[in-house]
């Protein structure tokens, strides 16, 4: 468990950017179009923060603490990547 506040503060972002990964990968199995508004409506906010705090946190906690902000970092990374995809890279139709 992180010792600092950004930390602990990368472990909250953790959390809430898995929630909203969940969410996304179960609204694929039920409605695509529903996945891709969670993406497009919440990562533009919760995943740059969380690359911020999960470069704090990884610069401020000690070894042992270091996987919450580095695990923060990566899924922030790859919800910022999803995002960018969907957003100029997804076609309706033809």
């Amino acid at each position: 468990m992180p010792q600092t506040i950004w930390g602990k503060l990368s472990f909250v972002f953790l959390i809430l950017l898995t929630i909203e990964a969940g969410w996304a990968l179960i609204m694929m199995f039920e409605n695509f179009l529903g996945a891709l508004t969670v993406i497009l409506k919440y990562t533009p906010f919760l995943a740059p923060l969380g690359v911020i705090i999960g470069i704090v946190g990884t610069l401020k906690e000690n070894k042992k603490g270091k996987l919450v902000p580095l695990l923060t970092l990566i899924l922030s990374i790859v919800l910022i990547a999803l995002f960018l995809l969907i957003l100029f890279g997804f076609q309706f139709g033809g």
